[in-house]
C-alpha cells in the first residue's frame, strides 16, 4: 500500500516504478480519489467497482471496463467529485514482471485532513498490507505533524514500512539530503 498525504506524488512514484507516466492519473490538484489496485495481467485491462446505491452490504454490481481515456472521470476528485458514482476502487491489470508474482500495488488518495473521506478509504486498506510505502516530498521541510501522527499509527498496523522520497528534481540535491536525513531521524 502507498500511503502519504495529498499531491506528495504516491501515483507519479507508481508510475515511475511500473515504468509508465501515464499509468495513474496526476494533477496539479487533488488527482486520486479513489483507491487503484495494481496487479498482473496479460494486457492492460481497467475494471470500475462500484458500490451498490442501498445500504445493503451483500449487494453487488458488476465491475464496469473502461478506457484509459476514461480513468480520470472515474478515479479523480476533478472527473468525479466526492465520490458521486459510487466508486470502491478502480482495478487496474497490467503486463509488468514486478506484478507477475502477484504482488498487487494499491495506490491511496491520501491521509492528510483536507478530504476526510480520502483519509478513511486509505486507513481502510492499511492493516491488511504486506507492506507500507509512505511517500514523502522533497519541496516541503520535514515531515508535518500529520504525517508524524500517520507514522506512529503505522508502526502499530505494519512491520514493512519504506519511504519514498519524492520531488527530488525540483529543489537543489544539498536541500533534499538535509531533509531526507531529518526525516530518517
Amino acid at each position: 500500500v502507498v500511503v502519504g498525504e495529498v499531491k506528495k506524488g504516491k501515483s507519479s512514484f507508481i508510475n515511475a516504478l511500473l515504468g509508465d507516466p501515464n499509468l495513474l492519473p496526476t494533477s496539479s490538484d487533488v488527482a486520486t480519489s479513489t483507491v487503484y489496485k495494481l496487479m498482473y495481467g496479460t494486457s492492460k485491462k481497467i475494471k470500475v467497482f462500484t458500490r451498490a446505491d442501498t445500504e445493503d452490504a451483500a449487494a453487488t454490481q458488476a465491475p464496469i471496463e473502461i478506457s484509459e481515456d476514461q480513468l480520470k472521470e472515474y478515479g479523480t476528485e476533478d472527473g468525479n467529485p466526492n465520490n458521486k458514482k459510487n466508486v470502491d476502487f478502480i482495478g487496474i491489470q497490467v503486463p509488468h514482471p514486478l506484478l507477475k508474482s502477484g504482488v498487487a500495488i494499491i495506490d491511496t488518495p491520501g491521509l492528510g485532513g483536507l478530504f476526510e473521506k480520502h483519509r478513511d478509504i486509505t486507513w481502510r486498506y492499511i492493516p491488511s498490507a504486506d507492506a507500507v510505502f509512505f511517500v514523502l516530498d522533497s519541496v516541503e521541510a520535514v515531515a508535518s505533524k500529520t504525517e508524524m501522527e500517520c507514522l506512529a499509527k503505522l508502526r502499530n498496523l505494519s512491520p514493512l514500512i519504506f519511504f519514498i522520497q519524492t520531488k527530488t528534481d525540483l529543489v537543489e540535491e544539498e536541500q533534499w539530503k538535509k531533509w531526507r536525513n531529518r526525516n530518517l531521524e
